[in-house]
């Protein structure tokens, strides 16, 4: 699964002096909030995405902040604007996160064995030192007051719509005595398949949980198809809602 982090940069050619001046202060202002979180790992791991979050929450919020001038490895000969304040401290703590599974993705994806060991190093560091440890969390937890034993069901085949961005599909739950037997996908066209290729797991992995437990309660999914399981786990619901008594 190729990581969408690391891809933005910064347009400089677009920008006036001092609104580049600005953001090369944030930028520094984040170097420096990562070499004093996590160290030159995290250090090596600055990015513009960051940069760009930690400016939109400080723009949104106005902080107190500190400025100074610096010297760093970078730019030895000059000092330069930083500008620190507790978003930069925060988007420091995301983009260890982020970059961590950006490292995961490279090695499952192309087997880059040097970003294998960098995102272990990151692991260890931000094991210990993120604030945000449900940041990290590689799980989502659904629950729902919903469930075979408190609730009485009529036996049949149920089918609630799915809608993923303008492309439709069913889900069809299918009820034997109480008991919900089987959870499946149907009207499923092949454009629904190649735009969103984690359907088919996704809905794999919940039902496999919800005819296994016999509930909606406590269902689990990891966070690569967070976005498409809740709305399998909706459109679930919404079947079982019409079968009710």
């Amino acid at each position: 699964m190729k990581s969408l982090f690391g891809y933005i940069i910064v347009n400089k050619p677009e920008m006036k002096f001092k609104e580049f001046d600005l953001y090369h202060a944030y930028y520094c202002g984040l170097c420096r909030s990562l070499k004093k979180c996590y160290g030159m790992a995290g250090q090596i791991s600055l990015s513009y995405d960051m940069t760009f979050l930690a400016m939109l929450l400080s723009g949104l919020y106005e902080p107190e902040e500190t400025c100074s001038r610096e010297r760093c490895v970078a730019h030895p000969l000059s000092s330069h604007m930083a500008i620190e304040n507790i978003f930069t401290e925060y988007a420091a703590d995301m983009n260890v996160l982020l970059t961590m599974y950006k490292c995961e993705d490279d090695w499952k994806d192309e087997k880059k064995a040097g970003r294998h060991l960098y995102g272990r190093v990151l692991k260890v560091k931000s094991t210990k030192k993120n604030p945000y440890p449900e940041k990290a969390e590689t799980k989502t937890t659904f629950s729902s007051s919903t469930d075979a034993d408190s609730v009485g069901y009529q036996p049949g085949v149920y089918t609630a719509s799915l809608i993923l961005n303008n492309h439709y599909a069913d889900i069809e739950v299918t009820l034997n005595t109480d008991q919900i037997d089987s959870i499946r996908l149907v009207n499923l066209g092949d454009s629904v398949t190649t735009a969103f290729p984690l359907v088919e797991p996704s809905l794999d992995e919940l039902s496999e949980q919800i005819c296994q437990k016999q509930s909606l309660d406590g269902i689990t999914c990891s966070r690569e198809n967070k976005y498409t399981s809740e709305l399998l786990f909706q459109a679930i619901k919404n079947s079982l809602a019409k079968a009710q008594r």
